[in-house]
């Protein structure tokens, strides 16, 4: 059987992350210009599909083109975001007038969590041709997150998207991050949106809690594979309504250093395999390797203080997974 080539177009959030510990209790003032109180939480390129993505693009074999729906400021942030972005990724917009967006999410002495998102460029994301470019067909598939959807003022440009994604049958996938914490009036309006049933959804065992008594479920349950991961506990993969559990590969206390990220590189690394055969062709036999292969590439992130490891690292990486498990190319 030949493997299609395979466009996919990503809509998320462009994000500089400052997520750590600060050594000081902030004011209620500097609470909230949280910039003022991470100066020493050094700044990396965060947005979840956008590492989705770059671990795709890294990993797969038969990507034909991958595009994003997205935007950065005109910011030395926005141009350093792109420099480092995978340059197999195209059309990521530079909206000249604004800042690239800024996460905060910071852990204080007492160890309480205060966080804020300035989505400054975020917000202005415009889809144009050149993105739908990437959705043409059944072997297209559209990559967003509930915590980019659930934006007001991105809504009506993933509203426009998704119509165009279900009217030329391609396929949604659908990461569960940003679930939490939404109003249910907010979730309706998701829902409103997110109106067929996704091909397939990924979160983690929280997101999947939230999912399961908002009116989103109504929806996800009809997606034809559903993908929750426990950390360390491994994964339990829905397929056709019948589950699995894919165990983890578990890393040392000593080589462990951060677990932001490792969902990402799950989803990312699961999808560039099992991608490579369209959804009429998947059997659970290929959906267990690409969750394996997804633990692989997600406890070596975890090994690093990266939420995203370069295309470089990612490539040498999978033919250590090929000679390790004495298997032919994947």
């Amino acid at each position: 059987m030949s493997h299609p080539e395979v466009s996919v177009l990503g809509m998320g959030l462009p994000i500089i992350d400052r997520i750590g510990k600060i050594s000081i209790t902030p004011t209620s003032r500097e609470k909230t210009e949280l910039q003022r109180v991470a100066r020493d939480v050094s700044p990396k390129d965060g947005g979840v599909i956008l590492n989705i993505l770059s671990n795709y693009v890294a990993l797969s074999n038969y990507t034909k083109q991958a595009h994003l729906l997205a935007a950065v400021g005109g910011d030395s942030a926005g141009y350093g975001y792109i420099s480092r972005l995978d340059r197999r990724i195209k059309n990521i917009d530079i909206i000249r007038s604004q800042e690239t967006a800024q996460l905060y999410d910071l852990l204080t002495p007492d160890g309480s969590r205060i966080w804020q998102l300035f989505l400054g460029a975020a917000a202005f994301v415009s889809a144009q041709s050149k993105h739908y470019m990437a959705i043409q067909d059944s072997n297209s598939y559209f990559m967003i997150d509930i915590n980019t959807i659930r934006e007001p003022e991105i809504m009506s440009e993933a509203d426009r998207t998704l119509g165009l994604v279900n009217s030329n049958q391609a396929h949604t996938i659908v990461n569960l991050s940003g679930i939490q914490g939404i109003d249910e009036t907010r979730i309706r309006k998701i829902a409103t949106i997110l109106s067929k049933p996704p091909l397939a959804v990924f979160g983690n065992a929280e997101e999947f809690a939230v999912l399961e008594h908002s009116a989103l479920q109504i929806i996800f349950a009809h997606a034809r594979l559903q993908v929750m991961t426990m950390a360390e506990e491994g994964s339990i993969m829905t397929f056709d309504n019948i589950k699995k559990h894919i165990p983890s590969v578990r890393v040392s206390d000593s080589q462990f250093r951060s677990s932001v990220g490792c969902g990402d590189s799950f989803m990312g690394s699961f999808l560039a395999l099992c991608l490579e055969e369209k959804p009429d062709f998947w059997s659970t036999r290929l959906l267990e390797r690409s969750a394996n292969f997804g633990s692989f590439i997600a406890s070596e992130t975890a090994k690093t203080h990266s939420s995203r490891l370069s295309s470089v690292t990612l490539s040498g990486l999978k033919e250590k997974y090929i000679k390790k498990n004495k298997i032919g190319e994947i």
